[in-house]
């Protein structure tokens, strides 16, 4: 039956019970191929099919990845929810892939073959294997550089929630064109080490459920010279112009009052910047650090009864309506959940955003408003 579709450019087969396919060499004008949702632990060879530009195999039970076509026009490539230990022939698919997403795999490295992918814009590699990248090591070395290359050109999103990570890379603070950077649900102990300010296009940064408890010394800040309790949010991604969103949810981290956490991402941003703020003067700051009222409390010398510090311009502690703040902070939380989830659509996961940002919206305006 296959062989007489020569003229066929798409094919949706997703959602059956299909466990094998016929050879597809004969499709040679076929763009768009959906075979997702199915039961297939292999696929024949996509190599003729030199035409195909979205590739869709999510959801089967694929260990390796089918021969594609070579020099290709595919722009994007869906692996996710497969049993895949590696990615190879990465490299045959520059320069047009833009999206790539390989989530939900048995993946412990990436391969220095994404570096060819000079036009990723999109690469999801959550629910992986990955470990932490260490300096000195074979992949991280290899990863790191790899990182750099690609997305420094165009990447905006990068998804590397439910991994092992027990370090943010380093290599990080070159994607420079980055918009979403997630990384919830690692082993992830520090945000230090990472130039967060030349990441100068980045609005949301996920690292909730993380093991975040503190950095070995303050961020280097004008405002805080001398602070030296550790923070456990470097005060430095205040400085980022784009951010607007900072979840820090489910960490450790005893710094940041729980109170100001519990008001939301945005809040978290705010908070940070207020840090960032350089000080009228150096008085000034010493008045303000001493008093910062979203910090929590650390051991530090007792101050003398006499002095009475200047109260610092942060987010305000309001007591506006405390059952419907809290009630709303719930929502809040399992829509951040549900978005950080196995399985989540891409319709649905766009849904999520927008009743975030509506949620996140009330919160602001409940949290300066007290009627």
């Amino acid at each position: 039956m296959v062989e007489n579709l020569a003229k066929l450019r798409e094919l949706s087969a997703h959602q059956n019970a299909l466990v094998s396919l016929p050879p597809l060499s004969s499709l040679v004008l076929l763009e768009t191929l959906n075979l997702s949702k199915n039961k297939l632990t292999e696929v024949p060879s996509l190599e003729p099919l030199s035409r195909l530009k979205s590739l869709d195999l999510r959801q089967n039970r694929l260990n390796i990845m089918p021969l594609l076509p070579s020099p290709s026009v595919l722009a994007n490539l869906f692996l996710g929810h497969n049993r895949l230990h590696t990615l190879d022939q990465l490299d045959n698919l520059a320069p047009a892939l833009t999206v790539l997403d390989v989530r939900c795999n048995q993946l412990e490295v990436v391969p220095s073959t994404i570096a060819a992918l000079v036009h990723l814009k999109s690469l999801d590699v959550s629910n992986n294997n990955l470990a932490e990248l260490p300096n000195g090591t074979i992949h991280v070395s290899t990863c790191e550089s790899t990182f750099r290359s690609v997305i420094m050109v165009c990447a905006r999103e990068l998804d590397l929630r439910h991994n092992n990570l027990t370090a943010v890379p380093p290599g990080l603070s070159a994607f420079q064109a980055l918009d979403t950077l997630l990384l919830s649900f690692n082993k992830i102990t520090t945000l230090d080490g990472v130039q967060w300010t030349n990441m100068t296009k980045l609005t949301t940064l996920l690292v909730s459920n993380n093991l975040v408890s503190e950095l070995r010394q303050a961020v280097a800040s004008k405002r805080f010279q001398g602070f030296d309790a550790g923070l456990g949010i470097p005060s430095a991604l205040g400085r980022a112009p784009h951010l607007n969103l900072l979840n820090i949810q489910g960490n450790p981290q005893r710094q940041i009052r729980s109170t100001l956490v519990l008001r939301g991402p945005q809040a978290v941003v705010q908070f940070l910047r207020e840090l960032e703020t350089p000080p009228f003067s150096t008085a000034a700051s010493k008045r303000s650090v001493d008093n910062m009222d979203g910090l929590a409390d650390v051991k530090s010398p007792p101050k003398k009864k006499s002095f009475q510090p200047v109260v610092a311009t942060v987010v305000p502690q309001t007591p506006a309506s405390p059952v419907r703040l809290e009630s709303l902070n719930q929502q809040i939380r399992a829509a951040e959940e549900e978005l950080d989830g196995f399985g989540v659509s891409n319709a649905r996961a766009a849904a999520l955003k927008k009743e975030l940002a509506n949620l996140r919206a009330q919160q602001q305006r409940m949290a300066s408003d007290p009627s």
